[in-house]
């Protein structure tokens, strides 16, 4: 199974940041082996890298909240007929911020976004604790199999 992702790199920032494209492709796959997805179709999404001014627009419009975020995930109507997951934002300044806060690449931490983004697209959610260790684990592994520290080691107390 494979994916068309439409990249939209709507702020020239993330150009200088990193290629986008084969990182997606790389997640895709990874995530493809771990959610044990056992299908032929074909799927479609894309993936807005946009800036923080763009992503506040985004989650004022979407989520009637009026501050920018990392990343969110519109997912499709879930028909099982439709190819298309739905559409992700990530937004560059925040990215970048939260990754020098937490001591992490700007890449990695697009990446676990990127991971995110994608779960959510697939169905996956955080809103019980069940859900949170299931989509946590699922980001961790998938990151793990890109040479990328677990994101949540931190939140543990642990040391990557």
């Amino acid at each position: 199974m494979s994916i068309d992702v439409d990249v939209i790199l709507e702020d020239e920032r993330w150009s200088d940041l990193m290629d986008p494209k084969p990182l997606v492709a790389a997640i895709w796959d990874r995530i493809m082996i771990h959610c044990s997805v056992q299908t032929t179709k074909e799927f479609e999404a894309s993936i807005l890298f946009c800036s923080d001014e763009r992503m506040r627009e985004l989650n004022r419009t979407w989520m009637k909240k009026d501050s920018p975020t990392n990343v969110l995930s519109f997912p499709s109507s879930h028909n099982p007929a439709s190819s298309y997951l739905g559409d992700i934002a990530i937004a560059f300044d925040t990215i970048v911020s939260e990754a020098k806060a937490e001591g992490k690449s700007a890449c990695d931490h697009t990446a676990h976004m990127v991971v995110h983004g994608f779960l959510h697209l697939l169905g996956y959610d955080h809103q019980t604790d069940k859900e949170a260790e299931l989509m946590e684990g699922l980001e961790t592994v998938v990151l793990r199999d890109l040479g990328i520290d677990d994101p949540w080691a931190r939140e543990r107390g642990e040391e990557n």
